[in-house]
């Protein structure tokens, strides 16, 4: 139900995007506004998606096991009261200091002046946004820890579902000018904020949650809380130090270069946000649970079965989006101000992003475990040293490359954390990988490279039919029904093949699912005998 609801979210994300797309093409509006989002997401994504998640629920896990529900509604209560307080100063500090910061984030829109004080007004607009979303993942982490998933993956359809109402009904009535819509695109990611926010409050009461007026900072497990966080956010920050550094180099790129990097991302963060992001979710509470209550067999396993879960998700995703980029690319943002060109330029961006997905869904997966064992230095310490690496590698691709290479510097750094923390995992909880482990990679392996090959061969074969296909010269409903036809064989290729080479225990069973060992785990979010999470 999880993968349901954050498919959801991620398709009104689309379509909120495809509106976006639509209204301001690529250009200086577009770069204004995605410089001024991204500066509020940065933070958002190290809270909501990082260190906040990392340290709160381990902490609501020990607090549940010491003093039972009382104790863990107690501690989510003060949470909230700590984080409301800490969020606030965090919002009014940054409108307050809105040019400097922007300054830094976008150096290059200082030779651009009407981009500039556009951008300003937009970031002084969004900035509360931070505020709203990260009291949001306070309630995802509290429900996430009573098995409750469906809600708080749902949560970011209300914010997406606002702002396409605002793009539709808001934005036309400021006028023509795009640089008068964007404002009222920008007020409805404020208000969409606040709705995903809303929209989780009434399942918490519902299990219990209940405000509480109380200093918040003299409880100890709040100011354990918080020093596991402070790690936390060097040990998350490694893909979004990456996607700011990619900001201030592409805002002294030609006009577009941002929005492109932008939108590729976004096709990119599709798998990650159903697989890496959900099955990392999953498993976090299982595997706090395991390490408090000493099961290192159980935590090693659940683990291992997470990982191997990523790679059965991950590698297809990768073959379908870039296979079909461009048809994609065309299909989801081509149309008013965004141009056939644009779409071509994004494509290219999304293909250098996307080949790093799996990694990326790796990061998410293997460093929340290392906060769940209390152990926030080891993902730390690689992050730090990632951050140089990456400063390296984008200065050295980014002149001849261009947004290219700034986009390939993602993938590379996503390649390295990847590997380093599954090395130090493994001297932690032991061999992840047994050997029937990595024959099941092999076979995924094989599937990929059918899935692959039966895709290339299906678009040789419709370009001889439909010559020009991707560049929807025949109208979008075409292009949507073929580019539909080849991810369902793709997709079946895949499935089909990696059934009958036995792969069927990583495929979702009506009712129930089978973990790494053939047992049948029948309640949501527990394991049996290391079987994975539903």
């Amino acid at each position: 139900m999880m993968s349901v609801a954050t498919v959801i979210s991620r398709v009104l994300g689309f379509g909120r995007d495809m509106l976006s797309a639509r209204l301001f093409g690529a250009g200086g509006i577009s770069d204004a506004f995605v410089v001024a989002f991204r500066i509020p997401n940065f933070l958002r994504d190290l809270v909501a998606e990082g260190a906040l998640s990392s340290a709160f629920v381990p902490g609501l896990a020990r607090a549940r096991q010491r003093g039972g529900d009382a104790e863990f509604w107690d501690l989510a209560a003060l949470m909230v009261g700590a984080m409301g307080l800490v969020l606030g100063i965090v919002v009014l500090l940054g409108i307050l200091l809105a040019r400097p910061i922007l300054t830094v984030a976008a150096p290059g829109f200082l030779s651009r002046p009407r981009e500039f004080a556009l951008a300003l007004r937009l970031t002084r607009i969004v900035f509360p946004f931070i505020g709203l979303v990260g009291l949001s993942a306070l309630f995802m982490g509290m429900l996430n820890a009573r098995r409750s998933f469906f809600v708080p993956a749902l949560a970011p359809a209300a914010m997406n579902a606002v702002m396409i109402l605002f793009g539709l009904f808001v934005c036309p009535r400021l006028g023509p000018d795009p640089r008068r819509q964007v404002l009222g695109w920008a007020i409805g990611a404020v208000v969409g904020g606040a709705f995903q926010c809303l929209t989780q409050l009434p399942t918490a009461l519902k299990l219990g949650f209940r405000f509480k007026a109380a200093w918040p900072y003299a409880d100890a497990a709040v100011r354990r809380i918080f020093r596991t966080m402070v790690p936390a956010v060097v040990g998350q920050s490694t893909t979004q130090v990456n996607l700011l550094v990619n900001t201030i180099l592409a805002s002294q790129l030609a006009a577009g270069s941002m929005t492109y990097l932008y939108y590729g991302a976004r096709v990119m963060r599709l798998p990650l946000g159903i697989f890496g992001v959900s099955i990392a979710s999953a498993l976090l509470p299982d595997l706090s649970v395991a390490h408090a209550s000493g099961d290192r067999e159980g935590f090693r396993k659940t683990l291992a079965f997470g990982l191997r879960m990523t790679l059965f998700t991950d590698l297809p995703a990768l073959v379908g989006l870039v296979c079909l980029a461009l048809p994609i690319h065309v299909l989801l943002f081509k149309g008013g101000h965004f141009t056939l060109a644009d779409a071509r330029a994004t494509a290219l961006a999304s293909i250098a992003y996307t080949s790093g997905v799996v990694f990326m869904s790796w990061g998410k997966v293997l460093v929340p475990a290392f906060y769940a064992l209390d152990s926030p230095s080891t993902p730390v310490k690689v992050s730090m040293a990632l951050v140089f690496v990456n400063i390296g590698v984008n200065l050295l691709l980014w002149r001849p490359f261009g947004y290219l290479g700034l986009a390939a510097t993602t993938s590379v750094v996503a390649l390295i954390q990847a590997v380093s923390l599954q090395i130090l995992m493994t001297r932690r909880v032991g061999r992840l990988w047994a050997r029937e482990d990595l024959a099941q990679v092999a076979k995924m392996g094989l599937a990929t490279a059918a899935m692959a090959a039966g895709l290339a061969l299906a678009q040789v074969g419709l370009g001889r039919i439909s010559p020009g296909w991707t560049g929807a010269p025949h109208g979008k409903a075409l292009l949507a029904l073929q580019v539909a036809v080849l991810m369902a064989l793709g997709v079946g290729v895949y499935m089909g093949l990696g059934r009958a080479l036995g792969l069927g225990e990583l495929m979702p069973r009506l009712g129930r699912r089978r973990g790494p060992r053939g047992e049948v785990a029948r309640t949501p979010g527990r394991t049996y005998d290391g079987g994975a999470p539903s």
